[in-house]
């Protein structure tokens, strides 16, 4: 069961990187954008790389809240695009 907190559709963020992040969340390749989003990650199970993508899309938006010169707009929506892609592609059986 997932936490209905983390979802992307209760993530307040602004419009315009929510629907940036949607239509980028369609051409998503996770092994290419993982390894480079959150590298501590690849290798680990599907809920250890959501976490790790959460806990990096948090801390995109505090930089961008604080106005940090080290904000990325493309790093930010790939992660918000990776949750999304993450959250609502069904697993694949094994």
């Amino acid at each position: 069961m997932q936490n209905n907190s983390a979802r992307p559709a209760a993530i307040r963020r602004p419009k315009i990187l929510v629907n940036t992040a949607r239509a980028c969340a369609r051409q998503y390749r996770r092994g290419r954008v993982v390894a480079r989003l959150v590298p501590s990650a690849q290798q680990a199970n599907r809920t250890a790389v959501i976490q790790a993508l959460q806990q990096a899309e948090a801390e995109a938006n505090a930089a961008r809240k604080q106005g940090d010169i080290t904000y990325s707009v493309r790093q930010h929506i790939d992660l918000l695009a990776a949750l999304i892609a993450e959250q609502t592609t069904p697993c694949k059986p094994r």
